[in-house]
């Protein structure tokens, strides 16, 4: 129900009935108090909305009978407390024309009937911010009603017929029975409690991980926020008079308001495809939350989404540019806020509206900017949250045209990332991880996102078998299929040589088919027969080799199917000469290209020698 419609039709109703309900005196010997029980009703978005909440009523005012039948007047219910009632009406009515005119706790005057009477309470509507909104917080955050072990009472939902608990079955909506009256509700956990295991209780979840094993990974996570206080009474009103003490005119038989708190998600998410990487790649991550549904009733709201890049990686929130001062690649400009429209399950819809940073929508600062500098844009990504860059939207929040404007809707950050991940002392590129926190009002919860790099190698042998130090390799990527989620990319270390034991190793590699050719053969070898081959890696490791040179020097694995095991013992080799070429027709063509190298130069010779002389025969 509508706090304007009762509180209206009540003062209404004060005037009609004078000082027989609401004059210094109590009730008169015919009227009784009406202690029947009724039904308010909270309804509720999510289920959520209820995790771990504990509601606390207080009564304010009783109705009143006047004859056995009406009509109805309304009192201050004997067990409330008349100074926080009155401290409580001080802070409704400041600044307007009756501020400094509440009547004193103990001047005999009823205070809730003179509050109806004088139209000191006012609507309950949106944006929430009128005389009612500041009664309940201030009733709210008064000791003398709080801290009342009797009257201030823990709400024990009840159960259906049958009885199916209200709790643990995904009702959105919950009710509870109690006397007809005017009623203070109070969500008693605070955004910063914790349960016994020192967890938070407005953590419903942190997000599960998006990475290379499940990459198409959602499910982030959740927070729920503390409800503002809530003053609702039962009944209705009709014609200026209380027509009914029990139930709104629409006879359901609940009388009902919105539950004022919400569930917040926040997801992080990242561009590539399989959530594979390799070492100089880049990327693109995605923050999204939801901004608050309700500030109201709390001063200094704060909300902000802080990203915690981990590290091998660095973030550069301006955008990675090239000379021509355009992103070197699609998904590297500088970083973007937008605002969606949310639809029935949260989601956003519509192209959005683009955020700029300002005083008045939000601000960014970074874990490299010093104080009172300009922003540094730039961020290395580092372990143990080290790292940091945070958009904060409390002066949005806090805007006075929030609540109708920007309330609920869903936010989306995007911002480029380069991976710069090495290889650690045991030759294994860590992963990379971030993770984003949502802060509602001191309600947190993560979502985090895992990036994996492979790795390979091989020995470089003579056709003996005697490992060869000295050869040089260089890799690509080979894989230009767009259509599959496997995306190969070049890594910064892409030319290797061979060591002592003729061992070559490509580190930082994201899944995928590379081409690896030998740029450079050791001394004493044919220099004209090199070679060249193609590696699969699956999940960070080499599960298939494929010969591509002409001559043999590199062969097939196996394994083409992918579905095998690591290889680990791949190895190619060098010849001094053809004679030591494999027996599979390499030698022939070998000599062949050999011959043609010995005749091209050949010519060479010829040319240069013909040239010198008719230089000779016209001096």
């Amino acid at each position: 129900m509508k706090m304007r419609k009762l509180f209206a039709g009540l003062a209404a109703a004060a005037t009609l009935l004078g000082g027989m309900a609401f004059g210094a005196g109590t009730a008169n010997a015919a009227s009784r108090v009406i202690d029947t029980d009724v039904v308010f009703q909270f309804m509720a978005d999510d289920a959520d909305q209820w995790a771990n909440r504990e509601v606390k009523y207080y009564k304010l005012a009783d109705y009143v009978d006047y004859t056995t039948s009406g009509p109805f007047g309304v009192q201050t219910t004997q067990t409330a407390n008349k100074t926080a009632i009155k401290s409580a009406l001080d802070a409704a009515v400041k600044g307007t024309k009756l501020d400094g005119q509440v009547p004193s706790a103990d001047s005999g005057t009823d205070l809730m009937a003179w509050a109806l009477q004088q139209g000191a309470l006012d609507s309950e509507s949106t944006p929430w911010t009128g005389s009612t909104r500041k009664f309940a917080d201030a009733l709210a955050a008064d000791a003398k009603v709080t801290g009342d072990a009797t009257n201030f009472t823990t709400i024990t939902w009840p159960t259906y017929q049958g009885g199916t608990s209200q709790e643990g079955h995904g009702y959105k909506n919950r009710w509870v029975r109690l006397p007809a009256g005017v009623y203070l509700f109070v969500d008693t956990v605070k955004n910063t409690d914790v349960n016994d295991q020192g967890s938070s209780k407005s953590t419903i979840q942190n997000g599960t991980e998006q990475n290379s094993g499940d990459v198409d990974n959602t499910v982030g996570g959740k927070v729920v926020t503390q409800s503002a206080p809530i003053v609702l009474a039962s009944g209705y009103v009709k014609d200026g008079q209380i027509k009914n003490w029990a139930q709104p005119e629409d006879g359901t038989g609940f009388n009902t308001i919105d539950f004022k708190n919400h569930v917040t998600p926040v997801i992080k998410t990242y561009d590539d495809k399989d959530g594979t990487v390799s070492s100089s790649q880049y990327v693109r991550y995605t923050l999204g939350s939801q901004l608050p549904s309700f500030t109201t009733g709390f001063t200094d709201y704060q909300f902000s989404l802080k990203d915690y890049p981990g590290a091998g990686q660095e973030v550069n929130l301006n955008g990675f540019l090239g000379d021509d001062g355009q992103p070197v690649e699609s998904n590297t400009g500088a970083y973007t806020v937008k605002i969606y429209d949310v639809d029935a399950n949260g989601g956003k819809t519509g192209d959005g509206t683009t955020l700029t940073a300002g005083d008045a929508t939000f601000t960014v600062t970074t874990s490299t900017t010093q104080q009172g500098q300009q922003l540094n844009p730039v961020v290395a990504g580092a372990a143990d949250d080290a790292a940091w860059f945070d958009f904060d939207f409390a002066k949005l929040v806090q805007s006075a045209d929030y609540q109708t404007k920007y309330a609920g809707k869903y936010v989306e950050i995007t911002y480029a990332a380069k991976i710069t991940a090495t290889p650690d002392q045991n030759g294994d590129t860590p992963a990379v991880t971030n993770k984003v926190e949502v802060n509602d009002n001191n309600a947190k919860a993560t979502d985090q996102t895992k990036l994996t790099l492979g790795k390979f190698g091989f020995v470089k042998k003579a056709a003996d078998g005697t490992a060869l130090a000295g050869a040089e390799f260089t890799i690509s990527a080979a894989d230009d299929d767009a259509s599959d989620k496997t995306v190969p990319v070049t890594p910064a270390d892409a030319v290797q040589t061979s060591d002592k034991d003729g061992k070559v190793t490509f580190t930082g590699l994201a899944d995928g088919v590379y081409k690896v050719t030998e740029t450079r053969v050791p001394d004493g070898f044919l220099q004209q027969v090199h070679a060249e081959f193609e590696v699969t890696i699956k999940g960070g490791k080499a599960v298939y080799f494929k010969h591509a040179d002409l001559y043999g020097l590199s062969q097939d694995s196996g394994n083409a199917d992918l579905n095998g095991d690591e290889i680990t013992d791949y190895s190619v080799i060098n010849v001094r000469n053809v004679t030591e070429l494999p027996k599979t027709g390499a030698a022939g063509i070998v000599l062949f290209a050999v011959v043609g190298l010995l005749l091209a130069g050949a010519a060479g010779t010829v040319f240069a020698k013909s040239r010198a002389t008719k230089r000779a025969l016209h001096a």
